[in-house]
C-alpha cells in the first residue's frame, strides 16, 4: 500500500496527501493488529476485517469484498485492481 505523501501527491493531485497517508497507515496498522492503532487493533482478525471493509462515507472507501474463489487468481487480481484502484 502506498502511504508516502509525495507519491500520493503525484498520483492524486488536489487532495490532502498528509491526511490520506495517515488514514492509509492506520489501515495498515489495524490490519496488522498493531496496538498503536488503538483499541480496535486488539480485536480478533475477523472483527478488524469487518470494520475495515464496512461501507462508510469517509476519506478511504473500500471496494466490495471479493471471496477469492476463482480459477485464475492472477487474472482476477488484475481485473480487481483495474476496476477499483486504477479506475478502469
Amino acid at each position: 500500500m502506498i502511504t508516502d505523501p509525495g507519491v500520493l501527491r503525484a498520483r492524486l493531485p488536489g487532495m490532502d496527501h498528509e491526511l490520506l497517508a495517515h488514514y492509509l497507515q492506520t489501515y495498515q496498522a489495524l490490519c496488522a493488529g498493531d496496538p498503536s492503532a488503538g483499541p480496535l487493533a486488539l480485536a480478533p482478525p475477523s472483527e478488524r476485517f469487518h470494520w475495515l471493509t464496512a461501507p462508510r462515507s469517509d476519506v478511504v472507501q473500500t471496494s466490495p469484498i471479493h471471496e477469492g474463489i476463482c480459477d485464475h487468481p492472477e487474472l482476477a487480481l488484475d481485473i480487481l485492481f483495474a476496476t477499483y484502484v486504477a479506475g478502469g
